[in-house]
């Protein structure tokens, strides 16, 4: 659903919302039902998140994410990658998270 939110260029409020209903709220947003939902608050036609749904269009993108973050080596969720190479954990301090974001600037800043 991540994949469709960034056609429609929605991908920021889509995980926003769902981090919130997750985090905040505990709401269950591992159902089809839920993603769909997300997705049409974010700005997703609904007609187009159900589609989405009933098929395998992005399934090879999915499979390609899955495959980077093997390599720079998640092995859990929630996750954060920065710079394209530095991967935190969502369970990382606020000052891990501050440290693994100045290392990505300076790594972007070297290359």
């Amino acid at each position: 659903m991540l994949h469709l939110a960034a056609e429609f260029g929605v991908a920021s409020e889509f995980m926003d919302a769902v981090q919130r209903d997750l985090l905040g709220e505990g709401a269950n947003v591992y159902t089809a039902a839920y993603l769909a939902n997300a997705a049409t608050r974010a700005g997703v036609p609904a007609a187009r998140a159900k589609a989405l749904l009933a098929g395998d269009e992005y399934a090879d993108a999915v499979r390609a994410d899955e495959k980077a973050a093997r390599e720079v080596g998640i092995t859990a969720i929630p996750f954060t990658i920065l710079g394209g190479r530095l991967a935190i954990p969502g369970t990382a301090s606020a000052s891990a998270y501050a440290d693994a974001i100045r290392q990505a600037l300076t790594a972007r800043d070297l290359t």
